[in-house]
């Protein structure tokens, strides 16, 4: 990839994911404003605004469809973890 001199893709060390998962856990923890350890559709709205996105109802409800696996109605931990390392895998490269 451009970046790369050798134009190979270098993964991240074992030391480096676990401090992303420590740094995601925190975020998680602050996200939990009830600290009943899921997010729940008002945090979850909380935090897309927060990061200045306005999204519609529709919208808000498709993004929590997408990381909710279990339907619970609720973002478990495992689950925003699950969804944030696929979709920035590719971010993860250098």
């Amino acid at each position: 990839p451009a970046g790369s001199p050798t134009g190979e893709m270098e993964t991240i060390s074992a030391a480096e994911k676990q401090e992303q998962r420590r740094e995601t856990r925190r975020t998680f923890d602050l996200i939990d404003r009830d600290g009943n350890q899921n997010i729940d559709r008002s945090e979850f709205e909380r935090l897309t605004r927060e990061l200045g996105a306005r999204l519609s109802p529709r919208a808000l409800d498709a993004a929590m469809d997408a990381i909710d696996r279990d339907a619970s109605g609720a973002i478990e931990f495992e689950e925003l973890c699950d969804w944030w390392f696929a979709s920035t895998s590719s971010d993860l490269r250098v």
